[in-house]
């Protein structure tokens, strides 16, 4: 994991100290294609900078090597997504 990723987690894990859970370590990925018409669309409707682009594409492979549960999001909806993201969390907690 690199060190802004490790850096997010304890910080998102240290503001949770003292309460009962489970981590899940979920991280959406989706392939370059996706992720350059995405945010191509985010800097035409001013919500990036142009630099974002180039910056995402050179962090694509940090994700891929995270250990981490991964769910590829390049072809399929939000909502989607989100159900995915439900199913894991069903299938953990039965363990």
């Amino acid at each position: 994991m690199n060190q802004l990723c490790y850096n997010m987690f304890e910080m998102i894990l240290n503001k949770l100290d003292g309460l009962e859970f489970e981590v899940i370590k979920i991280t959406l990925i989706c392939n370059k294609s996706s992720f350059i018409k995405r945010v191509s669309k985010d800097i035409k409707n001013n919500l990036r900078e142009k630099e974002a682009l180039d910056a995402g594409l050179n962090r694509i492979p940090l994700y891929e090597n995270m250990n981490t549960i991964k769910i590829d999001t390049s072809d399929i909806s939000i909502s989607e997504t989100a159900d995915k993201i439900i199913e894991i969390i069903k299938n953990d907690t039965i363990k």
